[in-house]
């Protein structure tokens, strides 16, 4: 697992995470690491950007909802942007496109 599979940047109140390898067990310290680092009750919205990802286990769907519920403290939201499709699907099959915006553009 590459140290920088994640990036963060703020953009007002705006967390945008960058994914450029897998979503799984073995980036789950890394992620989390990465969430409590920069995450603060500033930020309204966290976008996770998936168009990069190219792997995503149910460790992988679990960081997500994790994400959504420490966001949710404050009354924020999480939008995944532009997943793969094969990622897109575990989503719908899931169900978990209830629970995310997902943006595509």
């Amino acid at each position: 697992m590459k140290p920088d599979t994640f990036k963060a940047q703020t953009k007002g109140a705006t967390l945008l995470i960058t994914c450029s390898d897998s979503f799984t067990l073995e980036s789950e310290s890394l992620f989390k690491h990465l969430v409590e680092t920069h995450l603060t009750e500033a930020h309204q919205c966290v976008d996770v950007d998936l168009s990069h990802t190219d792997l995503m286990d149910s460790v992988g769907l679990g960081m997500l909802i994790w994400l959504l519920k420490r966001v949710g403290r404050h009354e924020g939201r999480v939008r995944l942007l532009n997943p793969p499709i094969a990622i897109r699907r575990v989503l719908d099959l899931t169900r978990l496109h209830r629970l995310f915006e997902v943006v595509e553009s």
